[in-house]
C-alpha cells in the first residue's frame, strides 16, 4: 500500500473509532435510567406476600421499563444501521411523544425530586432521526436533574417554536455551576 492510502485508511479508522465511542456512550447513558427503574422496582416487589396490592403496580411499571429498554435498543440499532446517506433515515416524529417517553424513563428520579416541568410546544412534529432526538432529550433532561440546584425546586422548561425557516428547541433548567 502506498503512503496516501495508508493515511486515508488510518483517518477512516480513527473516525470509525470515534463513532463507536460515541455510540457506547449513548448506549450506556440511555439505558442507565430504565435499568435503575427496574432495579428499584424489583426491590419494591413483595415476594413474601404475592397478594400485596402494591405488586400489581410494580409489575406494570416493570413492564413499562422493559418496554422502554426495548424501544431504546431498537432506536440504537437504527443508529448502527445508518450508513452514509443519513437523510434517508429521517422520519416525522412527534416531539410530545418523545418527551413523554423520556420523562417516563426518568420517572424513578422524579419521585425523589419532583421537578416542575413546563412544556410550551408551538411545533410538535419534526423530521429527524428518532433515536438521535430521543438521545438528545434524554441527555438534556437527565443532566438537568443531575446538576440541579439543591437550593430551589428543580424546574425544566421545554419550548419549541418556528423562527424563520428553522424549528427551535429550547431546554431551560436551573442548574448549578460545578
Amino acid at each position: 500500500l502506498d503512503e496516501n492510502r495508508v493515511r486515508k485508511l488510518n483517518r477512516e479508522l480513527v473516525h470509525n473509532n470515534a463513532q463507536l465511542q460515541q455510540y457506547s456512550y449513548i448506549v450506556s447513558h440511555n439505558l442507565r435510567a430504565p435499568i435503575a427503574n427496574l432495579l428499584g422496582l424489583s426491590r419494591l416487589f413483595n415476594s413474601k406476600n404475592l397478594m400485596d396490592d402494591r405488586n400489581l403496580k410494580v409489575i406494570r411499571n416493570i413492564e413499562s421499563s422493559a418496554s422502554n429498554i426495548d424501544s431504546i435498543l431498537k432506536d440504537l440499532n437504527k443508529i448502527l444501521a445508518i450508513k452514509k446517506d443519513i437523510s434517508s433515515e429521517k422520519e416525522e416524529v412527534s416531539l410530545d411523544e418523545i418527551i413523554y417517553k423520556v420523562l417516563k424513563s426518568l420517572e424513578r428520579e422524579f419521585i425523589e425530586i419532583r421537578p416542575r416541568i413546563d412544556l410550551d410546544m408551538k411545533v410538535t412534529k419534526l423530521l429527524t432521526i428518532k433515536s438521535y432526538i430521543t438521545s438528545i432529550f434524554t441527555n438534556l433532561i437527565s443532566n438537568a436533574i443531575k446538576y440541579r440546584s439543591l437550593d430551589k425546586e428543580c424546574q425544566i422548561t421545554i419550548r419549541t417554536y418556528q423562527a424563520d425557516q428553522c424549528m427551535v428547541i429550547e431546554v431551560e433548567d436551573n442548574f448549578i455551576f460545578v
